[in-house]
């Protein structure tokens, strides 16, 4: 998701329910992890999954599901 036009990533879907997840980076803790493995097993179907970084920087970076 990095990289991509906000606006567009943030466009409403009204059939499925918006989830944002916000991290301060990708540094290898306890919340990077439990969002990112949260992010990615999300049902595509119900949910309108995004993720908010203020730096795209850290180890976790890697493990960013598209």
């Amino acid at each position: 998701m990095i990289g991509v036009d906000l606006e567009k990533q943030l466009e409403r879907n009204p059939e499925r329910m918006r989830a944002v997840f916000v991290l301060p980076s990708f540094n290898a803790g306890g919340a990077q992890k439990i969002s990112l493995t949260l992010l990615s097993h999300l049902r595509k179907q119900e949910f309108e999954p995004h993720l908010v970084t203020f730096s795209a920087t850290g180890p976790l970076a890697t493990h960013c599901p598209p």
